[in-house]
């Protein structure tokens, strides 16, 4: 049998294996395709996807927390806190508040 388009050349017809194995694979890649659809629809119910953000960076110690709230309620002195913050690894002052005047503690 001539083809219509080429006059002359034979028509060779594929028989229905590769027909078959063609349709299994567009089955295949359109339930592949639904299935993708599916997940991304659902993840985010079921904890897939986690926001992956950096740990906050570490806060102060407690310990120098602690040191610093006894200070602010007059639990210990300057002098004590400040031993107390280096002896932890804290900077030597965390704020620049000059010393009082040992005149001016007497008066209060």
């Amino acid at each position: 049998m001539a083809s219509r388009f080429f006059p002359g050349y034979p028509v060779h017809r594929v028989d229905w294996g590769f027909e078959i194995v063609h349709i299994i694979f567009w089955a295949l890649l359109v339930a592949a395709i639904v299935w993708l659809v599916v997940w991304l629809v659902r993840a985010p119910y079921h904890g897939v996807f986690h926001e992956h953000v950096a740990p906050p960076p570490p806060s102060e110690d407690a310990a120098l927390r602690e040191a610093r709230m006894r200070y602010a309620r007059g639990e210990m002195t300057r002098e004590e806190y400040l031993q107390v913050s280096t002896d932890l690894g804290g900077p030597q002052a965390p704020f620049s508040i000059p010393p009082q005047p040992p005149e001016a503690q007497e008066q209060q």
